[in-house]
């Protein structure tokens, strides 16, 4: 089963559940659906790769770390996700592989999200549920 993600109604922010089959399917749910605020990772050509990894003291602080790691590689890096892999896993560490391509290569950036947000977090390994301030 692949993990799925909705983007839910939230007053200011953007809000983002995703569900997967255990911890690492439904953090690459979550990343991507974070992605899909901004980009159509649909019609982002794949062009380059690299590597995302974080470190986080709970599941909590690993997520958001890594939630914000990525927004860094849009807005410091000019790097944009089609596709990513949650590759390894251990207690208080993350990596992720990514496919994607340059923001000047991108067709559109539909919005800026600044950062993922601790407020009412929900984090199980089948369901996560984080709010992101645009």
């Amino acid at each position: 089963m692949t993990g799925k993600y909705i983007i839910l109604d939230h007053r200011a922010d953007a809000r983002i559940r995703a569900e997967g089959s255990d911890f690492a399917q439904t953090l690459r749910a979550l990343c991507l659906g974070m992605w899909s605020l901004m980009v159509d990772t649909e019609t982002v050509p794949d062009k380059k790769s690299w590597e995302v990894a974080v470190e986080g003291d709970d599941e909590e602080e690993l997520v958001v770390n890594l939630l914000n790691e990525h927004l860094y590689r849009f807005a410091g890096e000019g790097l944009v996700v089609k596709d990513l892999l949650v590759s390894s896993m251990a207690p208080g560490s993350v990596l992720t592989r990514c496919r994607g391509a340059s923001v000047e290569d991108c067709v559109e950036i539909l919005r800026e999200v600044k950062a993922a947000t601790y407020n009412d977090i929900l984090i199980t390994p089948t369901l996560m549920e984080v709010t992101f301030d645009l």
